[in-house]
């Protein structure tokens, strides 16, 4: 049997993907550039000078990595394992059975599917879906957070009849964020 869903073990919490890298180095770059402008003096021109020659080859090294890595998936950092099945009665995530009758809600922020392009532009590298998280909160107020990686983009729509009960039924918030 072919599972749409897999429950995903990262090394670290915050798994850095490319997208977020490249953002944070943007802001930097464009930080630095607007200290360098507004100090008015010859030093700010030369650093500026030295600033611009190693953002240009920053950028040469992005695109020749990106010609070079051109449709690939980026790699995993962490484990893979187990599936998540939502069922009638019970939510199984890897090891871990969750009756109905024990949940407050379920919150699940699907971002991303394997495959789905990174960036638009020159560099056309694909991610590997991890960037998902269900958070399952109890009536008892503990709660449990596990990330997943879906196979495709509409890997968890499929299961909106069984939400719906969810939410009718068993009285379970249920909220999915989905972009």
């Amino acid at each position: 049997m072919c599972f749409d869903l897999k429950v995903f073990y990262p090394h670290k919490e915050k798994n850095m993907t490319l997208d977020k890298v490249l953002l944070i180095f943007g802001f930097c770059c464009l930080t630095i550039i607007g200290i360098l402008f507004s100090i008015k003096s010859v030093y700010a021109s030369n650093l500026l000078h030295v600033f611009n020659f190693l953002v240009l080859l920053a950028i040469v090294g992005y695109v020749v990595r990106g010609i070079r890595r051109k449709g690939k998936i980026q790699n995993l950092h962490g484990r893979c394992s187990g599936s998540i099945v939502f069922s009638t009665c019970k939510i199984k995530i890897d090891e871990n059975v969750y009756d109905c009758s024990e949940i407050k809600s379920l919150l699940i922020y699907s971002h991303d599917y394997r495959g789905k392009p990174l960036l638009y532009s020159m560099d056309n590298m694909l991610s590997n879906g991890s960037s998902n998280e269900i958070i399952v909160k109890f009536k008892n107020n503990n709660e449990s957070k596990f990330y997943f990686i879906q196979e495709n983009r509409n890997a968890i729509k499929k299961y909106s009849p069984i939400f719906e009960k969810y939410i009718n039924e068993d009285g379970i918030y249920v909220d999915i964020v989905d972009f």
